[in-house]
């Protein structure tokens, strides 16, 4: 995790070159993604906290997208659910 500002932060994990290099058989466990994370005042009020993928997952092919996808959906199911509401 990096912090990029007062608010916000880039989270980045597997390895980019194992991606590039081997597609999906880089493997399940390490693929390489990178979420951008920042939190804001709502326009209601309360705090929003907005995260988006800057990986497609498109190194590893198809699968490699399909996994991307499936595993930012975790993330985001684990935030919703860490967060008041």
């Amino acid at each position: 995790m990096t912090i990029t500002g007062e608010y916000s932060a880039t989270v980045e994990c597997g390895s980019k070159s194992s991606s590039i290099a081997f597609g999906a058989f880089a493997g399940k466990s390490k693929p390489h993604v990178r979420y951008d994370i920042s939190i804001f005042l709502g326009e209601q009020g309360g705090s929003v906290l907005r995260m988006i993928s800057t990986t497609s997952g498109m190194a590893a092919g198809l699968i490699g997208m399909n996994r991307e996808r499936k595993l930012f959906a975790q993330w985001r199911s684990m935030l919703n659910a860490a967060l008041p509401h």
